[in-house]
């Protein structure tokens, strides 16, 4: 899954055992978008995660944060 968040800021999302958006769908703060699996090649269950500026990879650290 991958979520455009604007400014050129995009969001994806992989090894999801269910995704509970479609294409054009408005994400919120906190909302569920999907459910981790175990899909792929990837041995246990687990998440792919990445954020990407005009196309490049950036360091997700800022963005995950725990809420107040």
């Amino acid at each position: 899954m991958i979520i455009d968040h604007g400014d050129g800021f995009m969001s994806l999302y992989a090894h999801a055992e269910g995704l509970y958006k479609n294409v054009d769908d408005y994400v919120t703060q906190g909302e569920l978008i999907a459910v981790v699996g175990d899909s792929g090649d990837v041995d246990q269950t687990s998440l792919y995660f990445e954020i990407r500026r005009q196309g490049t990879p950036v360091d997700p650290a800022n963005w995950c944060v725990t809420p107040r």
